[in-house]
């Protein structure tokens, strides 16, 4: 895995598009259940006049607005078929980049439905200027069946050139989408390469578990960019095999920070330029890492094999940190981390009486200039 880090504000604009999908597997729909509450701005500015079919004067594509074809967008009655309707009308269409229009100032009630292809159209377009959201309850989603894609709330299936998506798509382009309370991870990336992903808001309780923002997995090329996301778990969770990732202008907290993770290596990882505001646990390499389900005090036992952590660097980190530990790395006797390299650290206790301590064990590399220093580097 290779990726930088930094801090930043976000953006609100909106935009969703993605190349060369596929049809996702059972397993990957098992796992890829995306039940969010989305609210996208989109940047673009349509004329839209008459009904039905809808064409903007200045491009000339189609548009298909949900609402001429039934759905009401008062969050309460179901929307399925006023968009099913619509899609198929998008799909059907020979037109250049027709476009399924979901409009602003209306909240849209979808229960778990699959948009399918292909599409006549070399390019499709799905705009949200609305709120779709999911019901609220188990119930309200009906029979499900974790054999297939109907366990996940959106889907869309054999559609090249797409917007909305995240599995499978090569050149996605995903920005300016709100994602609130989701039940399980907001966003999953896999096997999607050449990714820009720019501009999310990602927001969930602190105390709500397993909501991480962006899960990620066997991706190279990617760069998640100018966001902001604030959950009760992962940051961004960068699982392998993953290469040339770039994290920038990202704020995250409350959660868990950006996390490295999987089997195999981690190497070749940058973190730079980093703002710290009251973080516990700043910066931690562990590979001991589990999760004790009956009793969360107790120690993660040792393992004869680890994660092999190599080439990590920390530059630039200034900030506070709400525990002691602001630096921890606790790695294996059997695959010591190596070659980790501290420049310019300087992290406080944002507790006055508290003095920051950092701790290590079998970790070999350099430190220059770090505060609180390492005992293990030279």
């Amino acid at each position: 895995m290779d990726g930088s880090s930094s801090f930043g504000s976000p953006a609100a604009k909106a935009s969703v598009y993605c190349t060369k999908c596929r049809k996702p597997t059972e397993l990957e729909c098992q796992d890829y259940c995306l039940s969010f509450f989305i609210v996208a701005y989109v940047v673009a500015a349509f004329l839209i006049t008459g009904n039905g079919i809808r064409f903007c004067n200045a491009t000339n594509y189609p548009i298909f607005n949900v609402l001429n074809y039934g759905a009401l967008g008062d969050g309460t009655h179901d929307d399925n078929q006023a968009f099913s309707k619509a899609w198929a009308d998008l799909c059907g269409a020979s037109g250049n980049n027709p476009t399924l229009f979901v409009p602003g100032d209306k909240t849209f009630l979808l229960k778990p439905i699959s948009f399918n292809g292909p599409c006549k159209s070399s390019m499709v377009h799905f705009q949200i200027d609305g709120k779709m959201v999911a019901p609220n309850s188990v119930g309200g989603w009906g029979k499900l069946s974790e054999s297939s894609c109907s366990a996940a709330w959106l889907s869309f299936e054999r559609v090249d050139n797409l917007a909305l998506w995240i599995n499978a798509c090569n050149g996605l382009r995903l920005r300016g989408l709100t994602h609130k309370d989701s039940p399980k991870a907001h966003i999953r990336l896999t096997n999607c390469n050449d990714s820009i992903v720019s501009n999310l808001h990602i927001v969930a309780p602190e105390d709500s578990p397993n909501t991480d923002g962006i899960d990620i997995a066997s991706i190279t090329q990617l760069q998640i960019l100018d966001s902001f996301i604030g959950t009760g778990d992962d940051c961004i969770a960068i699982g392998s095999p993953s290469s040339w990732i770039n994290i920038s202008g990202v704020t995250c907290g409350p959660g868990h920070g950006i996390r490295c993770g999987g089997s195999g290596y981690a190497r070749k990882i940058t973190f730079e330029d980093i703002t710290l505001i009251d973080a516990a646990n700043p910066i931690n390499i562990n590979q001991f890492y589990c999760i004790n389900i009956n009793d969360d005090s107790k120690s993660c036992a040792s393992q004869p094999t680890a994660v092999a952590v190599s080439d990590v660097t920390y530059n630039g980190f200034q900030g506070t940190s709400s525990s002691v530990a602001v630096m921890t790395f606790n790695c294996s006797q059997v695959t010591p981390c190596t070659n980790i390299v501290l420049q310019k650290i300087d992290i406080t206790s944002s507790a006055p009486r508290d003095q920051p301590q950092s701790l290590c064990e079998n970790v070999q590399g350099t430190q220059n200039s770090v505060t609180p220093a390492v005992p293990c580097l030279h």
